[in-house]
């Protein structure tokens, strides 16, 4: 039977939260009218760990930026914005960019400058990880209840049989 602490689960689901604030700081630093999607560093829409690779993000971790550290973001947008850093080699700086609404990493072949996509909540990292972080702990929980009370009526059910 799969057993699994409630500690262990709510730990699993703390990480996601602090990763996902991301897109909101970088609005909040920047005033921004939108947060940005996840997209602007991550390869994969829902974020996670390892998909950070695109060059902004790599720009952001080369100015300082550690996981899981709103200050260390901000102070990495700061450096990113007095070196007029500019991951895409394209004449225009990576917070300029931001600010302007476009996206701060080499557009692909064939394509023009890219507009940035404001994140989607509660499908884009800024919402989705911490939430089903925290659903998936919920729902293994239940999980957990129920297996056990079904072991408990088994056998209570064997041992009326077995008297009978």
């Amino acid at each position: 039977m799969f057993r699994c602490s409630p500690l262990l689960l709510l730990a699993l689901a703390a990480p996601a939260a602090a990763t996902g604030a991301f897109p909101n700081v970088i609005r909040d630093t920047l005033a921004l009218d939108d947060a940005p999607a996840c997209t602007v560093c991550h390869t994969d829409p829902g974020g996670g760990s390892g998909t950070a690779t695109k060059p902004f993000a790599e720009s952001l971790v080369a100015a300082g930026l550690e996981a899981f550290d709103s200050a260390s973001l901000e102070a990495a947008l700061a450096t990113l914005e007095t070196d007029a850093t500019d991951s895409d080699g394209d004449g225009v700086g990576d917070i300029d960019e931001l600010k302007a609404g476009t996206d701060p990493n080499p557009a692909a072949a064939g394509e023009g400058e890219g507009e940035l996509e404001p994140i989607l909540y509660g499908f884009g990292c800024a919402e989705a990880p911490a939430s089903s972080g925290l659903g998936l702990a919920m729902l293994l929980l239940l999980v957990r209840r129920r297996s056990r009370a079904q072991t408990v009526a088994a056998s209570s059910m064997s041992s009326s049989l077995s008297k009978a």
